[in-house]
């Protein structure tokens, strides 16, 4: 299979088909991302929402603040929401926390959602949701999950739009 083929750590249910983003020039959207990497492509299909979520699921601690970042690019147009889902010890869901619905555009963007884990939360699934009704291709690149006890800022979670110090 071609090094950008279908992505290990991901899975997607609903409207779409998804891929390692193939290979491109740097002024491409299909090119590689700033650290390297390649970014990871979901085709769209407008017959049914389309869920991108990571495999792996971080633990989390019940009654504290997490914030989910993601850059998300399209060379057209369309729409995406960050979705944070919580699950229990027994890996039963809980409850989703959605951000706003934002409007992709052709520059790489970071786009966040925050939420408190629920009651009896264990771990957290990251996903990016399409809503139904749109056909178009996004990249998406860059999913953190950043616990939100930096004693810093107000909410305690890095600032949106920059990567965490290192």
């Amino acid at each position: 299979m071609a090094s950008y083929g279908f992505p290990a750590g991901f899975t997607l249910s609903g409207g779409g088909w998804m891929q390692v983003t193939p290979p491109g020039s740097d002024a491409q959207v299909s090119a590689r991302y700033f650290d390297g990497r390649r970014s990871l492509t979901m085709n769209v299909q407008s017959w049914s929402e389309g869920i991108l979520s990571l495999t792996r699921k971080p633990a989390v601690t019940a009654g504290q603040r997490y914030k989910f970042f993601a850059r998300v690019t399209t060379a057209t147009s369309g729409n995406v929401k960050l979705r944070l889902s919580w699950y229990n010890s027994s890996n039963a869901p809980i409850s989703s926390s959605d951000s706003a619905t934002y409007a992709l555009n052709s520059n790489w963007q970071e786009y966040s959602v925050s939420a408190v884990a629920p009651t009896g939360a264990a771990t957290a699934q990251l996903s990016v949701v399409s809503p139904s009704g749109q056909t178009f291709a996004y990249a998406l690149d860059s999913l953190q999950l950043d616990h939100c006890d930096n004693g810093k800022t107000t909410d305690g979670c890095r600032l949106d739009g920059l990567l965490p110090s290192t």
